[in-house]
């Protein structure tokens, strides 16, 4: 279902290889794999948020702000909150804040839709997943792509 509301689960931020051909295939992948973490046994009182992070965007070159995007979603999904761990980097760090606050009204399938142009086309891009031009994108009236 992708009228899952953004509003509610907001990631907290604690102090797949982009060379790859198919980039959207395994974007797809993650999302499936974490929408996982969802237990209907758990109360949701007794549900731990989700630690995550930038695993997998070193050394086998992963897009750190794009799988941020992914794992939100995932979490929002199973109705997890997120603990994101940037540990630092810059290349997420300073931008998650303004990411969150343009999406606070946005469904999930409206972020798929506005992410996966950039993701179909990202084996042709010299240069990363980009927040500041997710962050332009967004600016248009429910924006349905980003370039």
């Amino acid at each position: 279902d992708d009228a899952h509301d953004l509003t509610g689960i907001a990631p907290q931020q604690p102090t797949t290889s982009s060379t790859d051909s198919s980039v959207a295939a395994a974007a797809a992948t993650e999302l499936e794999l974490q929408f996982s973490i969802s237990d209907d046994r758990c109360s949701t009182e007794s549900i731990l948020p989700v630690a995550t992070g930038n695993w997998g965007c070193g050394t086998f070159g992963g897009d750190p702000q794009l799988k941020f995007l992914l794992q939100w979603m995932a979490c929002t999904v199973a109705g997890r909150n997120m603990e994101y761990y940037t540990h630092g980097d810059q290349r997420i760090q300073p931008h998650v804040e303004a990411v969150v606050q343009k999406l606070y009204n946005r469904t999930v399938g409206e972020l798929w839709q506005i992410i996966q142009p950039s993701i179909d086309q990202k084996t042709h891009m010299l240069t990363p997943f980009s927040f500041e031009r997710f962050l332009v994108a967004l600016t248009e009236p429910r924006a349905r792509q980003y370039k």
